[in-house]
């Protein structure tokens, strides 16, 4: 993960202009759920993006024990975040049905570790499948590639087809995928 999280950073200053890039939690056990639900917190306040590198290094790098309602309130604070806010949104009806929902879409996808990517609803890999984590961007990119309108649909010779039954892309076509796993492109947020 730690080696993972800044090629994607990367990967996601040029990301494709087509592609929507949905970071979802992973919540494997007590602690991963507090930070799941830090995480949909800071979604639900709109500060993702303002405290995600900052969150991400406080856990996985400085190993803050940011493991209480309490240490994330002064944690989105010292990020600009209103304490009262924090705690309207760390307890609010939205946070604890994303929260209900998390474990469901980990199972769904087949998400056991982490990180993890699913492109375009079809396709998991991680850096086990993939052979590393830099390898894990080339999959995604060359599955983004051919799940693209525009390169898979025939509609400029005015049909319309499915790009999904365009693919035939397998596993032992493609390695460092799994094709049976559903989802957009998804990647597990954080853990330790």
């Amino acid at each position: 993960m730690l080696r993972f999280e800044p090629l994607l950073e990367e990967w996601l200053k040029n990301k494709p202009k087509n592609v929507e890039f949905i970071r979802q939690p992973a919540a494997f056990s007590e602690l991963w759920s507090k930070h799941a639900k830090a995480y949909y917190t800071a979604e639900a306040l709109g500060v993702v993006d303002k405290i995600h590198a900052d969150f991400f290094s406080a856990i996985q790098i400085k190993k803050e024990a940011l493991d209480t309602e309490e240490a994330l309130a002064k944690f989105f604070a010292a990020h600009g975040v209103d304490e009262t806010q924090f705690h309207e949104a760390y307890n609010s009806f939205v946070v604890d049905a994303k929260m209900r929902q998390a474990p469901q879409m980990a199972t769904r996808y087949g998400i056991t570790g982490v990180p993890a990517i699913i492109v375009n609803g079809k396709y998991k890999t991680n850096g086990k499948l993939a052979g590393s984590h830099e390898k894990m961007i080339e999959v995604m990119n060359n599955l983004i590639k051919q799940e693209s309108p525009a390169k898979n649909s025939s509609e400029v010779e005015g049909q319309s087809r499915d790009c999904s039954s365009l693919l035939g892309i397998t596993t032992s076509d493609h390695p460092g995928l799994d094709s049976q796993h559903k989802g957009q492109l998804y990647y597990q947020w954080q853990g330790r």
